[in-house]
C-alpha cells in the first residue's frame, strides 16, 4: 500500500487510456482506486485468520516489556522480566474482524484519495465523484452489519475508519466550497452519507437487539 501511494504521488501509477476515457475521468486515478478495492477483496476471504490491529499492537507491547529491563527495588538493580511470567493470549486483545488492517488500513483510503485526484473544480461541478464515496462507506457498513457479534468496540472502530476514509474528501470539498464561495450540493450529499452510515448501523443493531 505504501508503495502504491508513493507511485501515485510521483505519477507512476497511471494507466494509459484512450483520450476519450481519460477526459471523462477528469483526473480520477482509477489505478489507485482499483488497487485499494483489489487488496480489500483479496484479503476478505482471510478475515477469520488475519490479525487485527489490537492483537498486533498488544503483541508488540508485550514483547517490548519482555526485552526492556526494569528497575527492581527489591534487589536494587535493573533486571529483565522473565518471559514466562505472562503469556500473551491473542484472543484477550482482539478487536474483532472489524479491526483488521485490510479494512481499517490503506485500501479504503486509497479509493478516496483516487477520487480527490479530480481536483476541487470537478468536485464542485460534478456530483458523481462525491456519490462514488458511497463505495468505501458502503463496504464499511456492510462489514459491520455482516458481523454477527459486532461489539460496541467494533462499531466504534468502524466509525473512526469511516471518518479516516472520508477525511481526504472532506478536505477537498471544503476547498471546493471556498473556491466557489457558497454552499455546493456535493458537500450536502457528503454530509448526508456520513450521517446515514452510523444511523443505519445503529438502527440495524437496535433491530437485532444489540447494545
Amino acid at each position: 500500500m505504501f508503495i502504491a501511494v508513493v507511485l501515485s504521488i510521483f505519477d507512476r501509477l497511471e494507466v494509459p487510456l484512450p483520450s476519450e476515457i481519460s477526459e471523462s475521468l477528469q483526473g480520477f486515478n482509477i489505478a489507485l482506486a482499483l488497487v485499494g478495492l483489489i487488496v480489500y477483496a483479496s484479503m476478505r476471504k482471510f478475515k477469520t485468520i488475519e490479525l487485527d490491529i489490537g492483537v498486533m499492537m498488544n503483541w508488540a507491547d508485550a514483547n517490548r516489556k519482555k526485552m526492556l529491563p526494569v528497575f527492581d527495588t527489591a534487589v536494587n538493580a535493573w533486571v529483565v522480566p522473565d518471559a514466562e511470567i505472562e503469556d500473551f493470549i491473542p484472543e484477550n486483545y482482539s478487536w474483532g474482524h472489524l479491526g483488521r488492517m485490510s479494512l481499517i488500513g490503506p485500501p479504503m483510503i486509497l479509493f478516496t484519495v483516487a477520487l480527490t485526484a479530480v481536483g476541487v473544480v470537478n468536485l464542485a461541478e460534478n456530483l458523481i465523484w462525491t456519490i462514488l464515496l458511497a463505495i468505501p462507506i458502503g463496504i464499511i457498513i456492510m462489514e459491520v452489519i455482516a458481523e454477527k457479534e459486532a461489539s460496541s468496540t467494533g462499531r466504534m472502530i468502524a466509525t473512526f475508519t469511516m471518518i479516516a476514509v472520508a477525511a481526504p474528501m472532506a478536505y477537498s470539498l471544503n476547498a471546493a466550497r471556498e473556491s466557489v464561495g457558497e454552499v455546493i450540493l456535493p458537500t450536502i450529499i457528503f454530509d448526508l452519507m456520513l450521517i446515514a452510515g452510523p444511523l443505519g448501523v445503529s438502527y440495524n443493531a437496535f433491530e437485532e437487539g444489540l447494545e
